[in-house]
């Protein structure tokens, strides 16, 4: 059985990723990324087909293998060869408050922090212990935070349900990732053992809410008055 593991930023997904490899599943972080498949826009549209197919189909080279597939990886290509391997297992994570989401990435952008492990300890993405901002703040620009929240409604928007039609497919919260009930309904779904055991040592990344943490919240509230986003920065 192989898998793909839809998500947005800042989800969970390199922690349930990390679960089902230690889980004894095979599984490749991220093949596609939006740098990546920016890149390959100015590409000759046949070569980048033939690239997708080429990295999907090694990915899915072993029988129990998966990917995580970011939001912002969702080209038409990508999606067209993932659509040819109809037997892959599609997990959705599904991450509502967008809010804290945007909150999350930038902090990640703008304070180095990746993910917080039991111990206590501060790692950064390219996997190396850091000490923790001892007063975190962030400065979002009204532009910057536009930009994602349409980025990430817009992404949500993808016909994801394509994949309700043509794929086995299971929707997990947010939330549910870093729970024994989450991470069980995934096995299920894969046909695997829950091994509680083989959940990583990873937390969520220990930080204020993004009213606190936001210098420019106010600024972004006024931004954003009468528009869809409003509700963020009132409620």
């Amino acid at each position: 059985m192989n898998y793909i593991i839809v998500c947005p930023p800042r989800s969970g997904s390199t922690y349930l990723g990390e679960f089902l490899q230690r889980s004894g599943l095979g599984y490749w972080n991220e093949l596609f990324t939006q740098e990546i498949t920016r890149r390959r826009q100015i590409w000759p549209l046949d070569l980048d087909e033939a690239l997708n197919d080429t990295v999907v189909d090694l990915a899915f080279s072993r029988p129990d293998s998966g990917f995580k597939f970011p939001y912002t990886a969702a080209q038409p290509g990508v999606l067209t060869a993932l659509h040819r391997h109809r037997s892959v297992r599609v997990i959705h994570i599904l991450r509502e408050d967008l809010l804290e989401q945007m909150a999350s990435w930038f902090f990640l952008q703008q304070c180095g922090v990746s993910l917080a492990k039991k111990d206590g300890t501060i790692w950064n993405p390219a996997g190396e212990q850091v000490e923790a901002p001892a007063a975190p703040r962030l400065r979002i620009a009204p532009v910057d935070a536009e930009n994602h929240l349409r980025g990430m409604t817009f992404f949500r928007q993808v016909n994801w349900w394509l994949f309700h039609e043509t794929h086995l497919y299971h929707e997990i919260h947010f939330r549910d990732i870093f729970t024994d009930a989450g991470l069980s309904g995934v096995c299920d779904f894969l046909g695997i053992d829950f091994d509680s055991s083989a959940r990583p040592d990873h937390v969520p990344t220990p930080r204020p809410p993004a009213r606190d943490l936001i210098d420019s919240f106010a600024e972004l509230s006024a931004h954003f008055a009468g528009t869809e986003f409003e509700k963020l920065f009132t409620e």
